[in-house]
C-alpha cells in the first residue's frame, strides 16, 4: 500500500491542532482551579441545547476534556464517556497530519461507525438518565 503525503495546509492544520490541544492541556494541568472554572464558563453554550432544551450527543465533551487535562478521569467519564476516546483519536490524527500522513479516520466507514456510536450513546443516555 502506498503512503500518501499530506499537503502543507494539512500539516499546518495538524500542527495547529496539536498546539491547541497543548494549550488546553497546559491550562488544565498547570492552571488554577479558577482558570479551569473560567474556561468552562467562557465556553459558548450548545446551540442544540439552547434551541431544544435537550443535550446533544457532544454535550459534556468540553468539561470532560478539561477534566482529562487535569487528571480527573472519573469526572471526565461522568461528563462524557467517549471523551478519552475522542481526545486520543484527535491527538493521534493531529500527530499524523503534522508528520504529513493523512489520518485513516477520514474513511467514510470510520466516520459512520463513530456517528452510530455517538447516537447510540445519546439514546442510551436518554433511556437511563432522561437526558
Amino acid at each position: 500500500m502506498s503512503r500518501m503525503s499530506a499537503s502543507l495546509p494539512s500539516r499546518v492544520a495538524g500542527g495547529a491542532m496539536l498546539a491547541g490541544l497543548g494549550l488546553v492541556a497546559g491550562a488544565s494541568i498547570f492552571g488554577s482551579p479558577r482558570l479551569h472554572d473560567h474556561l468552562i464558563e467562557a465556553a459558548p453554550p450548545c446551540p442544540f441545547l439552547t434551541v431544544t432544551g435537550l443535550p446533544c450527543p457532544f454535550c459534556g465533551l468540553s468539561r470532560a476534556t478539561l477534566a482529562l487535562g487535569s487528571g480527573d478521569f472519573g469526572a471526565a467519564l461522568n461528563h462524557h464517556p467517549f471523551a478519552p476516546v475522542i481526545l486520543g483519536l484527535t491527538v493521534w490524527g493531529a500527530v499524523l497530519l503534522a508528520r504529513g500522513t493523512p489520518p485513516p479516520l477520514t474513511s467514510p466507514r470510520v466516520a459512520v461507525g463513530g456517528a452510530v456510536a455517538l447516537v447510540a450513546f445519546w439514546i442510551a443516555a436518554f433511556a437511563t438518565r432522561g437526558g
